[in-house]
């Protein structure tokens, strides 16, 4: 069985997580309906002992920063039972994940588009250039690293991987000529 995840759609319109046979079968394990559950889920998925974990870009608790929830952490058996992990607030914790999520011992660490630094994008509708964070499978959040912005790179779309007990990932801005970086983050 392979399983995904689509951005929108589903019952509320706020995307699924969905199983596909490699003969071609369909079907809908979750729908999202886009409040505290989450809503929106742009990155993969990880299979965790049976247990399918990822991210939503919006819905989840919501917060001053983010009235609507600034996304979450989740997890969703096959057979279609979801859990909210955690829910971003849109501060010093992050907001809009829209990575997969990658497991590092028994955390998940995974990338926020937004958050972090408050001294990055002070002025904008969002404060705060990204964020790495990891996610005990309890639901328990730590920022692991604030961008800056400038030449530490802003705002990460993607997750990371891992080489030799070492993170890599990408930001989407920020560097030299201001179109992003890659960058290394040590445990």
């Amino acid at each position: 069985m392979l399983y995904g995840t689509t951005a929108s759609g589903g019952t509320a319109g706020h995307g699924v997580v969905f199983s596909v046979t490699p003969g071609g079968s369909e079907n809908v394990v979750y729908s999202f309906k886009g409040s505290s559950d989450g809503a929106n889920p742009t990155g993969g998925l990880i299979n965790i002992g049976g247990v399918l974990y990822g991210t939503t870009k919006d819905g989840g608790a919501p917060s001053g920063g983010c009235p609507g929830g600034c996304g979450t952490v989740f997890s969703v058996t096959t057979a279609g039972v979801e859990t909210v992990l955690y829910s971003f607030t849109g501060v010093h914790d992050g907001a809009y994940p829209q990575s997969s999520l990658l497991k590092v011992g028994e955390k998940l660490v995974g990338t926020t588009q937004w958050g972090g630094d408050i001294t990055c994008n002070k002025h904008q509708e969002f404060e705060g250039c990204g964020t790495v964070f990891s996610v005990t499978l309890t639901g328990t959040e730590k920022i692991s690293y604030s961008f800056k912005g400038g030449s530490d790179g802003a705002y990460p779309f993607a997750g990371v991987i891992s080489v030799g007990g070492v993170l890599y990932g990408t930001t989407g801005s920020g560097g030299a000529h201001n179109l992003g970086t890659v960058f290394s983050l040590t445990r």
